[in-house]
């Protein structure tokens, strides 16, 4: 059994028409009556009923035709699946980023991510944390990197912790200062 023939059979079941199912897959009808023959051959089974309005299914060919349905939406699911994951290892991503975040965070987070993807280009933009949230908003930004959102986000934005920052008081030990 060849993924080809349940395709064929998938839009014959779903036309209820091989004339029509061979139109939609560009091919002739004895081509493909003879794939379903072989198909029937292979499982042994009768799938298809020709009738004076086209084909129908029989129990068996309506129990095989659940099956390879659900089948092609996990193989669609799986194409795009990939083509998502090709889109995000080619092409460009727009971060707009603050100044305090660029050099606290993103730099060693960019530079990693460069390495691990290198035919994905970024373009950074320094911006103030309200601008940069505003380039995410108008989607000229894919990724709004601040230290501080300016106010609460709303849907369909989400801020995500990436780090703390502690502010630390660096003096002599010979003038310590009163931490209370």
């Amino acid at each position: 059994m060849e993924i080809r023939q349940l395709e064929y059979f998938h839009e014959i079941a779903a036309t209820g028409s091989i004339n029509e199912a061979a139109r939609r897959l560009n091919m002739s009808q004895p081509p493909l009556s003879y794939q379903i023959r072989r198909l029937e051959e292979e499982l042994n089974v009768k799938l298809l009923s020709r009738t004076s309005r086209g084909v129908e299914l029989t129990p068996e060919g309506e129990a095989l035709y659940a099956h390879v349905t659900a089948a092609m939406e996990q193989l669609r699911a799986g194409e795009a699946e990939l083509q998502r994951q090709r889109e995000l290892r080619s092409g460009m991503v727009s971060i707009a980023c603050s100044e305090t975040a660029l050099h606290a965070v993103l730099l060693q987070v960019l530079s990693r991510f460069h390495r691990e993807n290198p035919a994905i280009r970024l373009r950074v933009s320094n911006q103030s944390a309200p601008e940069a949230i505003d380039a995410l908003r108008s989607g000229l930004a894919e990724l709004a990197v601040v230290t501080m959102p300016p106010a609460p986000l709303s849907a369909p934005l989400e801020a995500t912790v990436l780090a703390s920052f502690r502010e630390v008081a660096v003096c002599s030990t010979a003038f310590p200062l009163d931490s209370g």
